[in-house]
């Protein structure tokens, strides 16, 4: 597991992994900065690929394994990163499946929940995220109940997963 200080420059290198199952969008909830839903995702280590760093933000966050990675979306998005000179990121954003057999592995240290969510439940956090960003939820209120990260939230709007 990547243990990187936040004192480690930020590399403005993204990556994150869309799956879903029997309809449903696996979404972790941060345990850190920045506080929301999303996939999983983070930085791409130095050496590595992006297509590697999918594999391994999945397994890092999740335990699943995954297979059939398919790029989706990229580009770069301006939003904070909890490393110094972390102002934007270059993502690029893949789709895979996992076998029905594998078991959701919480990494309490990455993530606060894990689970599958509905689209109606997707449409619900993104229905929050909206709220936030027009600053009609206090900070109080999305730390104790976030929808999802703003950068997912667009991400998630142009793939038209919400």
């Amino acid at each position: 597991m990547n243990k990187l200080s936040t004192t480690t420059p930020c590399n403005h290198t993204s990556v994150g992994i869309i799956v879903e199952r029997y309809g449903s969008l696996l979404l972790i909830e941060r345990q850190k900065f920045p506080i929301g839903m999303a996939v999983p995702a983070g930085h791409v280590d130095e050496g590595e690929t992006y297509e590697q760093a999918a594999y391994r933000e999945l397994f890092e966050e999740t335990g699943l394994e995954a297979h059939g990675l398919i790029l989706v979306i990229e580009g770069r998005r301006y939003q904070s990163c909890r490393r110094p000179g972390g102002s934007f990121h270059d993502w690029k954003v893949y789709r895979a499946h996992v076998t029905h057999s594998q078991e959701l592995r919480e990494n309490t240290d990455e993530c606060k929940r894990i689970d599958w969510y509905t689209p109606e439940y997707v449409a619900h956090l993104a229905k929050r995220t909206e709220l936030y960003v027009a600053q009609q939820l206090s900070p109080a209120q999305w730390q104790a109940s976030p929808g999802l990260e703003v950068v997912w939230y667009q991400f998630l709007r142009n793939l038209k997963l919400i």
